[in-house]
């Protein structure tokens, strides 16, 4: 335990403050605090049930610490780490004089904990984020001589307790508006869409203006309480999965996981105008949670409407094709709706009818694929725009 001169605390408190806009900096400035206290310092991030969830360095006594923490207890019979998490107030100095064991007298000392046994230090808890507990604290091989000095280690102790505190909360803020701006980034490439961004609780947490407008006509979707609710029951099912992460089949009969490289989607009747809609539902992908700030899982809901056939479309694809007008609706929804099942219940026809229809469709066209048939009729609808 050493004494700091007031010129090397204000260099320390400088550093520390640094780390609100470069939290990747604790590691180095704890070294600096333990170079200049003569001791080991810590910074560690428990939940609440004691557990480690975190550290600001990536040394191993991190963890052994805070296991010694909770294995030990203190006088009143709970564990220092329980103490630090549940009862001792922010910046409280705990001291570490002597931490008595759970073990019996016959039972030998961890190896892992075996330097702790003889030290002494100072920890207290220096911020309380939802569900967890950050503590910073510095423990030294033996206490100087005289009483006045120690006074003066503990009161430079309480005085970067208090700046790391300020720090971690500014930092926090910082985060929660890069958190903000980067969802509102997200939001706004889709800006045009009827889309919307909720979390895994389907706790809404942005809408573009279309997606607004639907849940104000509570047709599709609805708000209670700040929790989306589906009136389809197709979409429902949809959305538990996304939100499960549990496993689709695909054509072929694989298993394939709800993530950002497979939306996955659903047509369903919109009430409004009686038309189909298509709700896609699309895990952010790693890129964007990063941006975001947010924890997985983050959902993106994207509703496209079918659009109405034109009798200006309708009468390009007989005169200029010869298709029939059931050729070409069928073309037109397959198109829009993309897909087989909904098609043979809108149009009241068999799955081999389709098929049929399709294989005219396509020759009559000269396309041979669902997307270059539906690239084929957005380019005949914007002759009519």
């Amino acid at each position: 335990m050493t004494w700091v001169s007031i010129d090397d605390e204000f260099q320390l408190l400088e550093a520390i403050q640094k780390c609100a806009t470069s939290p990747d900096a604790w590691e180095m400035v704890l070294e600096q605090v333990g170079s200049a206290l003569g001791g080991t310092p810590y910074l560690l991030e428990v939940g609440v049930d004691a557990e480690l969830v975190g550290s600001f360095s990536k040394r191993e006594p991190f963890a052994a610490l805070a296991t010694y923490l909770a294995q030990g207890k203190i006088e009143s019979g709970v564990s220092p780490l329980s103490f630090l998490i549940h009862e001792a107030p922010l910046n409280y100095l705990f001291c570490k004089s002597r931490i008595l064991t759970a073990r019996g007298d016959d039972s030998t000392t961890d190896e892992r904990f075996v330097h702790f046994e003889n030290q002494v230090g100072l920890l207290t808890p220096v911020w309380r984020p939802v569900r967890k507990t950050v503590i910073f604290g510095i423990l030294f091989d033996s206490l100087p001589e005289p009483e006045s000095q120690r006074a003066m280690v503990r009161a430079t102790f309480l005085r970067l307790a208090k700046t790391i505190s300020s720090t971690l909360s500014t930092n926090a803020s910082f985060e929660t508006v890069r958190s903000i701006n980067g969802l509102l980034n997200i939001q706004l490439e889709t800006a045009h869409h009827c889309s919307a961004l909720v979390d895994g609780d389907l706790r809404l947490i942005s809408a573009s203006p279309p997606f607004r407008q639907l849940l104000a006509d509570g047709t599709l979707f609805s708000l209670k309480e700040g929790i989306l609710s589906v009136h389809d029951h197709g979409a429902e099912n949809l959305l538990a999965k996304a939100v499960s992460g549990s496993l689709t089949k695909t054509a072929k009969g694989r298993n394939r996981k709800l993530d950002a490289a497979n939306p996955q989607a659903v047509v369903i009747p919109d009430p409004t105008n009686g038309l189909q809609a298509r709700v896609t539902i699309t895990h952010l992908s790693q890129s964007e949670l990063r941006l975001s700030g947010t924890e997985p899982p983050l959902l993106r809901i994207e509703v496209k409407n079918q659009r109405p056939l034109s009798k200006e479309v309708m009468a390009l694809l007989s005169s200029s094709y010869g298709l029939s007008q059931r050729e070409a609706e069928l073309a037109y929804l397959l198109a829009t709706v993309g897909s087989t099942p909904e098609i043979t219940e809108q149009l009241g026809i068999t799955r081999n009818t389709v098929k049929t229809h399709l294989r005219k469709v396509f020759d009559k066209t000269g396309t041979q694929s669902q997307l270059e048939l539906a690239n084929l009729l957005h380019q005949m609808g914007q002759l009519f725009d």
